[in-house]
Protein backbone atom coordinates (compact mmCIF):
# COMPACT_ATOMS: atom_id res chain seq x y z
CA UNK A 1 0.00 0.00 0.00
CA UNK A 2 1.37 3.28 -0.96
CA UNK A 3 1.12 7.01 0.42
CA UNK A 4 0.65 8.98 -3.08
CA UNK A 5 -1.24 11.65 -2.19
CA UNK A 6 -0.29 11.92 1.53
CA UNK A 7 2.37 14.53 0.64
CA UNK A 8 0.46 16.39 -1.46
CA UNK A 9 -1.92 17.11 1.78
CA UNK A 10 0.90 18.27 3.86
CA UNK A 11 2.46 20.55 0.75
CA UNK A 12 -1.17 21.94 0.29
CA UNK A 13 -1.83 22.60 4.31
CA UNK A 14 1.76 24.90 4.69
CA UNK A 15 1.40 26.58 1.34
CA UNK A 16 -2.29 27.50 1.11
CA UNK A 17 -2.99 28.05 4.67
CA UNK A 18 -2.16 31.83 5.76
CA UNK A 19 -0.52 32.54 8.88
CA UNK A 20 -2.39 35.56 10.01
CA UNK A 21 -6.15 34.53 10.19
CA UNK A 22 -4.67 31.39 12.20
CA UNK A 23 -2.88 33.59 14.44
CA UNK A 24 -6.06 36.19 15.03
CA UNK A 25 -8.16 33.31 15.54
CA UNK A 26 -9.79 33.47 19.27
CA UNK A 27 -10.46 30.23 21.06
CA UNK A 28 -12.72 28.37 23.15
CA UNK A 29 -11.76 24.99 25.04
CA UNK A 30 -14.27 22.82 26.66
CA UNK A 31 -13.08 19.35 28.41
CA UNK A 32 -15.92 16.94 29.31
CA UNK A 33 -16.83 13.18 30.34
CA UNK A 34 -18.79 10.93 28.01
CA UNK A 35 -20.45 8.10 28.55
CA UNK A 36 -22.99 4.85 26.67
CA UNK A 37 -24.81 2.05 27.61
CA UNK A 38 -26.10 -0.13 24.49
CA UNK A 39 -28.12 -3.33 24.78
CA UNK A 40 -27.91 -5.14 21.32
CA UNK A 41 -30.03 -8.67 20.72
CA UNK A 42 -28.07 -9.68 18.01
CA UNK A 43 -24.36 -8.49 18.67
CA UNK A 44 -22.27 -10.49 15.49
CA UNK A 45 -25.58 -9.51 13.40
CA UNK A 46 -25.64 -13.25 12.36
CA UNK A 47 -28.11 -14.54 9.96
CA UNK A 48 -29.37 -17.29 12.87
CA UNK A 49 -28.86 -17.86 16.57
CA UNK A 50 -27.76 -14.48 17.14
CA UNK A 51 -26.45 -13.53 20.85
CA UNK A 52 -27.08 -10.33 23.15
CA UNK A 53 -24.82 -7.80 24.83
CA UNK A 54 -24.67 -5.29 26.61
CA UNK A 55 -22.15 -2.54 26.31
CA UNK A 56 -21.08 0.44 28.75
CA UNK A 57 -18.17 2.98 27.71
CA UNK A 58 -16.50 5.72 29.17
CA UNK A 59 -14.10 8.46 28.76
CA UNK A 60 -12.92 11.80 28.16
CA UNK A 61 -13.90 14.17 25.70
CA UNK A 62 -12.90 17.52 24.20
CA UNK A 63 -14.84 20.67 21.80
CA UNK A 64 -12.33 23.46 20.61
CA UNK A 65 -13.62 26.13 18.76
CA UNK A 66 -11.76 28.83 17.24
CA UNK A 67 -12.89 31.97 15.39
CA UNK A 68 -11.66 35.02 13.54
CA UNK A 69 -13.55 37.56 10.78
CA UNK A 70 -11.15 35.40 8.35
CA UNK A 71 -11.04 31.88 9.76
CA UNK A 72 -12.46 29.36 11.81
CA UNK A 73 -11.18 26.33 13.44
CA UNK A 74 -13.46 23.33 14.59
CA UNK A 75 -12.38 20.17 16.81
CA UNK A 76 -14.19 17.47 18.66
CA UNK A 77 -13.20 14.12 19.90
CA UNK A 78 -13.56 11.63 22.50
CA UNK A 79 -11.49 8.87 23.77
CA UNK A 80 -13.35 5.80 26.05
CA UNK A 81 -12.99 2.82 26.65
CA UNK A 82 -15.33 -0.38 26.35
CA UNK A 83 -16.89 -2.93 28.70
CA UNK A 84 -19.03 -6.16 27.66
CA UNK A 85 -20.88 -8.35 29.28
CA UNK A 86 -20.28 -11.24 27.81
CA UNK A 87 -17.78 -10.90 25.06
CA UNK A 88 -14.79 -9.67 27.34
CA UNK A 89 -12.51 -9.83 24.82
CA UNK A 90 -14.06 -7.38 22.67
CA UNK A 91 -13.18 -5.19 25.75
CA UNK A 92 -10.98 -2.18 23.85
CA UNK A 93 -10.17 1.42 23.76
CA UNK A 94 -12.88 3.26 21.07
CA UNK A 95 -12.10 6.90 19.98
CA UNK A 96 -13.40 9.22 17.62
CA UNK A 97 -12.02 12.50 16.23
CA UNK A 98 -12.74 15.12 13.83
CA UNK A 99 -11.12 18.65 13.08
CA UNK A 100 -11.96 21.26 10.44
CA UNK A 101 -10.03 24.63 9.87
CA UNK A 102 -11.14 27.27 6.95
CA UNK A 103 -10.06 30.25 5.96
CA UNK A 104 -11.45 33.04 3.09
CA UNK A 105 -9.25 35.71 1.82
CA UNK A 106 -10.26 38.78 -0.47
CA UNK A 107 -9.91 35.85 -3.68
CA UNK A 108 -8.78 32.84 -2.33
CA UNK A 109 -10.69 30.44 0.45
CA UNK A 110 -9.66 26.98 1.78
CA UNK A 111 -10.06 24.02 4.30
CA UNK A 112 -8.48 21.21 5.37
CA UNK A 113 -9.56 18.42 7.30
CA UNK A 114 -9.09 15.34 9.50
CA UNK A 115 -11.01 12.25 11.38
CA UNK A 116 -9.97 9.37 12.76
CA UNK A 117 -12.18 6.26 14.05
CA UNK A 118 -11.48 3.14 16.32
CA UNK A 119 -14.95 1.11 17.08
CA UNK A 120 -16.21 -1.96 16.96
CA UNK A 121 -19.59 -0.94 15.89
CA UNK A 122 -20.94 -1.01 12.32
CA UNK A 123 -23.11 1.17 9.86
CA UNK A 124 -24.95 -2.31 8.67
CA UNK A 125 -24.60 -5.89 9.13
CA UNK A 126 -23.17 -6.93 5.55
CA UNK A 127 -20.30 -4.88 7.22
CA UNK A 128 -17.52 -7.02 8.49
CA UNK A 129 -17.40 -7.27 12.22
CA UNK A 130 -14.48 -6.55 14.07
CA UNK A 131 -12.27 -3.37 15.19
CA UNK A 132 -11.87 -0.84 12.56
CA UNK A 133 -9.35 1.92 12.74
CA UNK A 134 -9.96 4.46 9.54
CA UNK A 135 -7.66 7.76 9.06
CA UNK A 136 -8.94 10.00 6.73
CA UNK A 137 -8.05 13.83 5.57
CA UNK A 138 -9.00 16.05 2.63
CA UNK A 139 -7.31 19.67 1.58
CA UNK A 140 -9.34 22.21 -0.43
CA UNK A 141 -8.83 25.86 -2.56
CA UNK A 142 -10.71 27.89 -4.09
CA UNK A 143 -9.51 30.95 -6.60
CA UNK A 144 -11.80 33.31 -7.58
CA UNK A 145 -9.15 34.05 -10.99
CA UNK A 146 -12.15 36.52 -12.45
CA UNK A 147 -15.64 37.79 -11.65
CA UNK A 148 -17.16 34.76 -13.62
CA UNK A 149 -14.47 31.95 -13.22
CA UNK A 150 -13.73 30.23 -9.98
CA UNK A 151 -10.69 27.48 -10.22
CA UNK A 152 -10.79 24.75 -7.46
CA UNK A 153 -8.63 21.67 -5.98
CA UNK A 154 -8.27 19.44 -3.53
CA UNK A 155 -6.57 16.16 -2.53
CA UNK A 156 -8.32 13.23 -0.01
CA UNK A 157 -6.89 10.15 1.46
CA UNK A 158 -8.43 7.24 3.54
CA UNK A 159 -6.95 4.57 5.40
CA UNK A 160 -8.90 1.70 6.49
CA UNK A 161 -7.18 -0.99 8.92
CA UNK A 162 -8.53 -4.09 11.02
CA UNK A 163 -7.39 -5.81 13.81
CA UNK A 164 -9.19 -7.94 16.36
CA UNK A 165 -11.82 -10.46 15.31
CA UNK A 166 -11.51 -8.50 11.84
CA UNK A 167 -7.63 -8.94 11.82
CA UNK A 168 -7.47 -11.36 8.16
CA UNK A 169 -9.81 -8.73 6.79
CA UNK A 170 -7.67 -6.91 3.87
CA UNK A 171 -6.66 -3.32 5.04
CA UNK A 172 -7.50 -0.87 2.31
CA UNK A 173 -6.24 2.68 1.40
CA UNK A 174 -7.91 5.14 -1.28
CA UNK A 175 -6.49 8.52 -1.97
CA UNK A 176 -7.26 10.86 -4.92
CA UNK A 177 -7.34 14.06 -6.68
CA UNK A 178 -9.33 16.76 -8.09
CA UNK A 179 -9.15 19.81 -10.00
CA UNK A 180 -12.37 21.66 -11.44
CA UNK A 181 -13.52 25.51 -12.87
CA UNK A 182 -16.73 26.89 -12.14
CA UNK A 183 -17.42 29.51 -15.32
CA UNK A 184 -20.63 32.10 -15.07
CA UNK A 185 -22.10 32.30 -17.90
CA UNK A 186 -24.42 35.37 -18.01
CA UNK A 187 -26.82 35.88 -15.55
CA UNK A 188 -28.23 33.04 -15.81
CA UNK A 189 -26.27 29.96 -16.78
CA UNK A 190 -23.64 28.33 -15.07
CA UNK A 191 -20.75 25.34 -16.23
CA UNK A 192 -19.37 23.61 -13.87
CA UNK A 193 -16.51 21.22 -14.36
CA UNK A 194 -14.68 17.90 -12.63
CA UNK A 195 -11.69 16.13 -13.05
CA UNK A 196 -10.42 13.54 -10.59
CA UNK A 197 -7.95 10.80 -10.50
CA UNK A 198 -8.47 8.14 -7.69
CA UNK A 199 -6.50 5.07 -6.58
CA UNK A 200 -7.40 2.12 -4.14
CA UNK A 201 -4.45 0.58 -2.83
CA UNK A 202 -5.00 -2.85 -1.53
CA UNK A 203 -3.26 -5.24 1.17
CA UNK A 204 -3.67 -8.35 -1.20
CA UNK A 205 -5.63 -8.11 -3.97
CA UNK A 206 -5.07 -6.17 -7.07
CA UNK A 207 -5.48 -2.39 -6.76
CA UNK A 208 -8.03 0.30 -8.71
CA UNK A 209 -7.01 3.13 -10.68
CA UNK A 210 -9.72 5.38 -11.97
CA UNK A 211 -10.01 8.57 -13.89
CA UNK A 212 -13.21 10.67 -13.80
CA UNK A 213 -14.77 13.37 -15.32
CA UNK A 214 -17.89 15.69 -15.09
CA UNK A 215 -19.34 18.73 -16.80
CA UNK A 216 -22.42 20.21 -15.45
CA UNK A 217 -24.40 23.07 -17.36
CA UNK A 218 -27.34 25.03 -15.75
CA UNK A 219 -29.84 27.24 -16.62
CA UNK A 220 -31.90 29.64 -14.27
CA UNK A 221 -35.49 29.79 -16.24
CA UNK A 222 -37.00 31.73 -13.40
CA UNK A 223 -35.97 32.64 -9.79
CA UNK A 224 -37.42 29.39 -8.86
CA UNK A 225 -36.70 26.99 -11.43
CA UNK A 226 -33.18 25.83 -12.56
CA UNK A 227 -32.43 22.97 -15.05
CA UNK A 228 -29.39 21.86 -16.80
CA UNK A 229 -27.79 18.64 -18.22
CA UNK A 230 -24.72 16.68 -16.73
CA UNK A 231 -22.13 14.60 -19.01
CA UNK A 232 -19.79 12.13 -17.17
CA UNK A 233 -17.37 9.42 -17.76
CA UNK A 234 -14.69 7.11 -15.78
CA UNK A 235 -12.41 5.01 -17.08
CA UNK A 236 -11.30 2.49 -14.08
CA UNK A 237 -8.65 0.20 -14.26
CA UNK A 238 -7.42 -3.15 -12.75
CA UNK A 239 -3.83 -3.59 -11.99
CA UNK A 240 -2.27 -6.87 -12.81
CA UNK A 241 -1.48 -9.01 -9.97
CA UNK A 242 1.86 -9.61 -10.26
CA UNK A 243 3.21 -11.03 -6.61
CA UNK A 244 -0.59 -10.69 -5.03
CA UNK A 245 -2.47 -13.42 -5.11
CA UNK A 246 -6.25 -13.03 -7.22
CA UNK A 247 -7.53 -14.91 -4.46
CA UNK A 248 -9.08 -13.81 -1.37
CA UNK A 249 -11.59 -14.81 1.82
CA UNK A 250 -14.05 -11.72 2.61
CA UNK A 251 -16.68 -11.60 5.05
CA UNK A 252 -20.16 -10.03 4.65
CA UNK A 253 -22.08 -10.21 7.64
CA UNK A 254 -22.72 -14.00 8.17
CA UNK A 255 -21.59 -14.84 5.06
CA UNK A 256 -18.15 -16.41 3.56
CA UNK A 257 -16.91 -15.28 0.35
CA UNK A 258 -14.08 -16.05 -1.86
CA UNK A 259 -12.58 -13.30 -4.46
CA UNK A 260 -11.23 -14.00 -7.67
CA UNK A 261 -10.15 -10.80 -8.70
CA UNK A 262 -9.18 -12.51 -12.33
CA UNK A 263 -13.16 -13.08 -13.31
CA UNK A 264 -13.32 -9.02 -13.66
CA UNK A 265 -12.29 -7.09 -16.40
CA UNK A 266 -8.92 -5.74 -16.57
CA UNK A 267 -10.59 -1.90 -17.66
CA UNK A 268 -14.24 -0.65 -17.51
CA UNK A 269 -15.23 2.92 -18.47
CA UNK A 270 -18.43 4.37 -18.50
CA UNK A 271 -20.44 7.41 -19.62
CA UNK A 272 -24.04 9.11 -19.19
CA UNK A 273 -25.82 12.22 -19.64
CA UNK A 274 -28.51 12.92 -17.48
CA UNK A 275 -31.26 15.94 -17.24
CA UNK A 276 -31.49 17.63 -13.96
CA UNK A 277 -34.05 20.25 -12.67
CA UNK A 278 -33.99 21.84 -9.61
CA UNK A 279 -37.63 23.64 -7.82
CA UNK A 280 -38.12 25.98 -4.94
CA UNK A 281 -41.53 24.64 -4.51
CA UNK A 282 -41.58 27.83 -1.78
CA UNK A 283 -38.60 29.60 0.93
CA UNK A 284 -38.41 26.53 2.26
CA UNK A 285 -39.30 23.16 -0.17
CA UNK A 286 -37.18 22.74 -2.82
CA UNK A 287 -37.80 19.56 -4.78
CA UNK A 288 -34.55 17.94 -7.13
CA UNK A 289 -34.60 15.49 -10.00
CA UNK A 290 -32.24 13.86 -12.23
CA UNK A 291 -32.37 11.08 -14.97
CA UNK A 292 -30.55 9.83 -18.03
CA UNK A 293 -28.90 6.97 -19.81
CA UNK A 294 -25.60 5.69 -20.15
CA UNK A 295 -23.41 3.19 -21.61
CA UNK A 296 -20.69 0.68 -19.83
CA UNK A 297 -17.94 -1.11 -21.54
CA UNK A 298 -16.29 -3.32 -20.15
CA UNK A 299 -13.06 -5.86 -21.41
CA UNK A 300 -14.16 -8.71 -22.69
CA UNK A 301 -17.73 -8.34 -21.98
CA UNK A 302 -18.61 -6.12 -25.18
CA UNK A 303 -21.32 -2.75 -24.11
CA UNK A 304 -24.40 -2.49 -22.16
CA UNK A 305 -26.74 0.45 -21.50
CA UNK A 306 -27.88 1.69 -18.58
CA UNK A 307 -30.13 3.96 -16.78
CA UNK A 308 -29.32 6.66 -14.03
CA UNK A 309 -31.98 8.27 -11.90
CA UNK A 310 -32.46 10.43 -8.55
CA UNK A 311 -34.81 12.48 -7.32
CA UNK A 312 -35.15 14.31 -3.37
CA UNK A 313 -37.31 16.69 -1.10
CA UNK A 314 -36.15 18.65 1.13
CA UNK A 315 -37.33 20.98 3.56
CA UNK A 316 -35.21 23.50 5.92
CA UNK A 317 -36.70 25.60 8.65
CA UNK A 318 -34.81 26.53 11.91
CA UNK A 319 -36.84 24.25 13.72
CA UNK A 320 -37.71 21.51 11.13
CA UNK A 321 -35.67 20.05 8.51
CA UNK A 322 -36.50 17.04 6.48
CA UNK A 323 -35.04 15.29 3.27
CA UNK A 324 -36.13 12.32 1.32
CA UNK A 325 -33.76 11.31 -1.44
CA UNK A 326 -34.08 8.08 -3.78
CA UNK A 327 -31.64 7.27 -6.65
CA UNK A 328 -30.61 4.08 -8.63
CA UNK A 329 -27.52 4.00 -10.55
CA UNK A 330 -24.60 1.61 -11.94
CA UNK A 331 -21.91 1.63 -9.26
CA UNK A 332 -17.91 0.09 -8.97
CA UNK A 333 -17.42 -0.14 -5.43
CA UNK A 334 -14.10 -0.91 -3.91
CA UNK A 335 -13.75 -1.71 -0.38
CA UNK A 336 -13.06 -4.57 2.67
CA UNK A 337 -16.02 -6.42 1.87
CA UNK A 338 -17.48 -5.20 -1.65
CA UNK A 339 -14.90 -5.80 -4.98
CA UNK A 340 -16.83 -4.65 -7.94
CA UNK A 341 -19.60 -3.79 -10.12
CA UNK A 342 -23.55 -3.65 -8.99
CA UNK A 343 -26.80 -1.82 -9.85
CA UNK A 344 -27.37 0.33 -7.02
CA UNK A 345 -31.39 1.19 -5.70
CA UNK A 346 -30.60 3.68 -3.07
CA UNK A 347 -33.67 5.53 -0.88
CA UNK A 348 -32.99 7.86 2.71
CA UNK A 349 -34.86 9.73 4.79
CA UNK A 350 -33.68 12.53 7.18
CA UNK A 351 -35.62 14.05 9.64
CA UNK A 352 -34.85 16.52 12.76
CA UNK A 353 -37.39 18.68 14.78
CA UNK A 354 -36.89 20.64 17.66
CA UNK A 355 -39.63 19.93 19.69
CA UNK A 356 -39.29 22.74 22.01
CA UNK A 357 -35.60 25.04 23.80
CA UNK A 358 -32.98 22.13 24.49
CA UNK A 359 -35.46 18.97 23.22
CA UNK A 360 -34.63 17.61 19.72
CA UNK A 361 -35.93 14.49 17.82
CA UNK A 362 -34.50 12.91 15.00
CA UNK A 363 -34.74 9.88 12.63
CA UNK A 364 -33.12 8.61 9.72
CA UNK A 365 -34.46 5.65 7.20
CA UNK A 366 -31.74 4.28 4.70
CA UNK A 367 -32.22 1.31 2.18
CA UNK A 368 -29.74 -0.03 -0.11
CA UNK A 369 -29.85 -3.06 -2.65
CA UNK A 370 -27.41 -3.92 -4.14
CA UNK A 371 -27.25 -6.71 -7.37
CA UNK A 372 -24.09 -7.75 -8.37
CA UNK A 373 -23.24 -7.18 -12.40
CA UNK A 374 -20.08 -8.75 -12.51
CA UNK A 375 -19.15 -11.07 -10.01
CA UNK A 376 -15.93 -11.39 -8.36
CA UNK A 377 -16.85 -13.88 -5.52
CA UNK A 378 -18.36 -17.05 -5.69
CA UNK A 379 -21.97 -17.32 -5.07
CA UNK A 380 -22.21 -13.50 -4.86
CA UNK A 381 -25.70 -12.83 -3.92
CA UNK A 382 -28.06 -9.91 -4.04
CA UNK A 383 -28.28 -8.37 -0.89
CA UNK A 384 -30.40 -5.65 0.92
CA UNK A 385 -29.25 -3.55 3.44
CA UNK A 386 -32.13 -1.13 5.48
CA UNK A 387 -31.66 0.43 8.82
CA UNK A 388 -33.72 3.32 11.34
CA UNK A 389 -32.98 5.21 13.78
CA UNK A 390 -35.12 7.31 16.19
CA UNK A 391 -33.51 9.33 18.66
CA UNK A 392 -34.27 12.39 21.17
CA UNK A 393 -31.55 14.61 22.48
CA UNK A 394 -32.25 17.16 25.79
CA UNK A 395 -30.40 19.69 26.56
CA UNK A 396 -31.17 20.48 30.69
CA UNK A 397 -29.42 23.39 31.14
CA UNK A 398 -30.82 24.72 27.89
CA UNK A 399 -34.28 23.45 28.56
CA UNK A 400 -34.66 24.72 32.04
CA UNK A 401 -32.64 27.88 32.00
CA UNK A 402 -29.68 26.73 33.93
CA UNK A 403 -26.70 28.50 34.83
CA UNK A 404 -24.58 25.83 36.63
CA UNK A 405 -20.95 26.95 36.51
CA UNK A 406 -18.11 25.78 35.52
CA UNK A 407 -20.66 22.87 33.51
CA UNK A 408 -20.94 24.46 30.17
CA UNK A 409 -23.66 21.40 28.44
CA UNK A 410 -25.10 18.37 29.98
CA UNK A 411 -26.45 16.07 26.61
CA UNK A 412 -28.56 13.14 27.58
CA UNK A 413 -29.56 10.80 24.04
CA UNK A 414 -31.92 7.71 24.02
CA UNK A 415 -31.61 6.35 20.98
CA UNK A 416 -32.98 3.28 18.69
CA UNK A 417 -31.87 1.63 15.90
CA UNK A 418 -32.83 -1.40 14.13
CA UNK A 419 -30.53 -2.92 11.30
CA UNK A 420 -31.66 -5.44 8.46
CA UNK A 421 -29.57 -7.24 6.08
CA UNK A 422 -31.61 -9.47 3.40
CA UNK A 423 -29.58 -12.10 1.28
CA UNK A 424 -30.90 -13.35 -1.70
CA UNK A 425 -30.69 -16.98 -0.75
CA UNK A 426 -28.97 -16.78 2.68
CA UNK A 427 -31.64 -15.59 4.82
CA UNK A 428 -32.05 -12.34 6.61
CA UNK A 429 -29.96 -11.24 9.34
CA UNK A 430 -31.32 -8.63 12.22
CA UNK A 431 -30.23 -6.17 15.22
CA UNK A 432 -32.11 -3.77 17.59
CA UNK A 433 -29.89 -1.65 19.45
CA UNK A 434 -31.22 0.22 22.43
CA UNK A 435 -28.59 2.99 23.69
CA UNK A 436 -28.16 5.52 26.20
CA UNK A 437 -25.41 8.57 25.88
CA UNK A 438 -24.74 11.40 28.52
CA UNK A 439 -21.94 13.78 28.09
CA UNK A 440 -21.05 16.60 30.97
CA UNK A 441 -19.04 19.51 29.35
CA UNK A 442 -16.74 22.00 31.23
Amino acid sequence: MTYRILPGIVVAATCLWPPSPLAALSFEVHPGLYQSYEYSDNYEGEVADGQSEATYTVGPSITVTGESQRANLDLSGRYTRSYHRRNEEDDSPEAALSARAAYRLERVGGSLAYSFMRTLTRDTLSSPFGERKVHSGDAEAAWDASQVVTLRAGCDITDERWSGRASDEEDVQSNGLDVGALVRIGPLNTLDVVARRAYVDYEVSRDVVETSGSARLERSFTPRLTGGLVVSYADERLRRPGDRAPLRVIHRGGLVLTVDTERLPDSENRADARITTRYAASDTWTFLAEAGAGRVDAEGVGAESTFAGSAAVEKQLAEDRFALRASKAYTSEFTTSRYGSYDTTSFSLDWERRVSRGLTARSNVVYERRKPVREAAQDEEEERDGSGTVSIEWLPMEHLHLDWRPLERISLTARYTYLRTAYETSGTARENRYGLMAEVRF
